[in-house]
């Protein structure tokens, strides 16, 4: 019996960790995918566009410093 929780136990652990992964990477990639999406914009020029997209992927990851750099790029051509 104590064999049959162990196992569910340790289950419910490996899931829990794979889950808490797949998550991450997840929003990794969402956070990509938004700057690459900003980095289209800026090129045709819609700085504006191009700033809302950047500030969205800062949301996701408010560590990223390339979303910081491409706001502050997108933030002086804007107004430039």
């Amino acid at each position: 019996m104590k064999n049959k929780i162990f196992v569910v136990s340790l289950f419910v652990c490996i899931m829990i960790l794979t889950f808490s992964v797949n998550s991450c990477q997840s929003k990794e990639k969402k956070t990509e995918n938004l700057l690459n999406e900003g980095v289209q914009l800026f090129q045709q020029a819609k700085y504006s566009e191009a700033i809302l997209k950047y500030e969205e992927a800062l949301k996701q990851n408010p560590k990223s410093a390339v979303g910081y750099n491409l706001l502050g790029i997108a933030y002086r051509f804007r107004f430039n």
